[in-house]
């Protein structure tokens, strides 16, 4: 065991193995980063590691659960935003989330690998902890201004899943690889074909 390994408290373990995890993935790639390694430079035995996380895919999701906390939060500072129309708000909020999915997928790799890094790292798209907060603030946002009659009658489960889909791993690298559309693009053009149109189709009583 480590030197003084049994005198450092859970938190302050956990928070050494991702910070070291941050720094050797960025650093390296994750394909190149061992669990070895990672024990090795938080200075743990990797039974320590190990009983905290089962695999780097663990590590990498509970890292890209930090950004989401700080994305959520901007998000939800954004739609607090007094100034602007609900248009406005949906129109901000997908594209920082396009561009949170950009961060997260390039930081893992995911661009430059199958997609199926993702799936083999336990990630289920509709499952996940992103989609349960975009989808549900997506919708509220739809539901609040078809409620101001904003907006028409909309299946907004239908609207925010045919956008959201767009983001699922293997479309949106797709959209970035294939078609080489940039991160800022993929979010306007989906606002164009999805949400703008909701907001022009409204009749006027």
């Amino acid at each position: 065991m480590p030197l003084h390994e049994e005198s450092r408290g859970s938190l302050e373990i956990n928070e050494l193995i991702l910070k070291n995890a941050r720094q050797l993935i960025e650093q390296r790639g994750v394909d190149k980063v061992s669990m070895h390694q990672i024990a090795k430079a938080s200075g743990i035995g990797q039974g320590t590691l190990y009983r905290r996380y089962a695999s780097i895919g663990d590590i990498c999701l509970n890292l890209i659960e930090e950004k989401l906390c700080v994305i959520k939060e901007d998000i939800r500072r954004g739609i607090e935003e007094p100034s602007w129309s609900t248009e406005e708000r949906i129109g901000q909020v997908i594209l920082k989330w396009v561009r949170f999915v950009e961060d997260a997928m390039v930081w893992i790799g995911a661009l430059d690998e199958s997609c199926h890094k993702l799936q083999r790292m336990g990630f289920e798209f509709s499952e996940s902890h992103p989609y349960v907060f975009i989808f549900g603030t997506l919708s509220q946002l739809l539901n609040q201004a078809a409620a101001a009659n904003e907006i028409g009658p909309c299946d907004t489960c239908f609207v925010v899943n045919a956008f959201l889909f767009l983001l699922e791993p293997d479309c949106y690298i797709y959209l970035r690889k294939s078609r080489g559309y940039t991160p800022d693009e993929i979010a306007d053009k989906a606002y164009d074909l999805y949400f703008r149109p909701l907001f022009k189709n409204v009749k006027l009583s």
